[in-house]
């Protein structure tokens, strides 16, 4: 697994780079032409190549340990971005410094937003547990009342659908967690 990604790293390095790899590639092969066609010795020519070469390879490489060091660090943003907008590699472009301008107002607003759905959670809550202690006094007295009478209506409300209001505040009381 670790293998692969690394494959991955690489490939995609080298697709990022590619431009810059075929321009190399170019003028050195039009150092070569020139030198060729100038009778330049062919000894100076090739020490000339190699020096180029193994400069360009090493500014590849010190290129490449940057832009793995970089995808391992976003990699492992990906698992768990939230609030972790300092966490980033520092930008190096100004298209980087945008977007992650961009990143951080993003997580601003949803951090606005989860704190208004909080807030908006919190009083709905509030809303009904009032609500529900308000309905509840008038029906526990109302009940308690009719149970002191032995009348056929008093009878009747008790049997019947009234004092489920009574019971459907305690299961509020419940979900809300208050003991009412």
């Amino acid at each position: 697994m670790q293998e692969k990604g690394r494959k991955r790293i690489i490939l995609a390095f080298l697709r990022e780079e590619a431009g810059i790899l075929l321009w190399v590639v170019f003028f050195i092969g039009i150092f070569w032409l020139l030198c060729f066609l100038e009778d330049i010795p062919q000894d100076v020519t090739i020490y000339t190549l190699q020096l180029a070469s193994f400069t360009g390879i090493a500014v590849l490489i010190v290129r490449f340990i940057r832009y793995r060091k970089r995808c391992k660090t976003l990699e492992l943003l990906t698992k768990d971005p939230r609030d972790k907008i300092e966490a980033f590699p520092n930008p190096d472009t100004l298209s980087e410094k945008l977007y992650r301008q961009i990143i951080g107002q993003y997580e601003r607003e949803l951090r606005k937003e989860e704190q208004q759905m909080d807030d908006r959670y919190r009083e709905m809550v509030e809303y009904y547990t009032m609500w529900t202690h308000q309905i509840k006094t008038p029906i526990a007295a109302m009940h308690l009342l009719l149970q002191e009478e032995e009348t056929p209506v008093s009878k009747e409300l008790q049997g019947g659908n009234f004092f489920r209001w009574n019971s459907m505040c305690r299961w509020h009381y419940s979900i809300c967690g208050w003991k009412g």
